[in-house]
């Protein structure tokens, strides 16, 4: 999807205590503001898990339940019109995220918030990604952080 800016899926079946991704995608050319790329949320700012990339070019795992931020994994640095892939995965006490070329990122002490939204491209707060969303994948579980970094190294191929 070139210049995603909202594709919004309501009621995630079985999205109820952890969630996996994969997602390929490229940065936009220029941006002057917070650009999130993928999103699970109850359609406000109080409860989500959030792939966002800020006004400095980090592309940060954002986890806040009840309205505190509870996980906030810096998974690397992305140029604009740049093509990358991550995955990671959000469980009760156990955010992990991996970005190409990067390391691996952890908190053991988060929640796990209630969502009912997915959203790839916009952030409930409106803040747009702008950039391509190459393809994506997702599971309702957590899935280990071996397959997933095996899911990593052939994202470029995939997709």
């Amino acid at each position: 999807i070139d210049n995603v800016s909202n594709v919004a899926v309501e009621g995630i079946p079985g999205i109820d205590s952890a969630v996996s991704a994969a997602v390929y995608a490229r940065t936009a050319s220029a941006h002057a503001a917070e650009q999130c790329l993928w999103a699970s949320d109850l359609n406000n700012t109080s409860n989500y898990i959030r792939l966002s990339r800020n006004t400095s070019q980090e592309l940060r795992l954002i986890v806040r339940d009840s309205n505190v931020e509870v996980a906030n994994l810096l998974l690397g640095t992305v140029a604009d019109s740049t093509d990358f892939g991550v995955v990671f995965a959000v469980t009760l006490n156990d955010v992990w995220g991996l970005m190409e070329g990067g390391t691996e990122q952890t908190d053991a002490s988060a929640a796990f918030p209630g969502i009912a939204f997915h959203r790839f491209g916009k952030s409930s707060a409106g803040d747009a990604w702008g950039g391509t969303l190459y393809g994506q994948a997702q599971w309702n579980r957590r899935v280990s952080n071996a397959k997933l970094t095996t899911i990593l190294a052939g994202l470029a191929a995939t997709f």
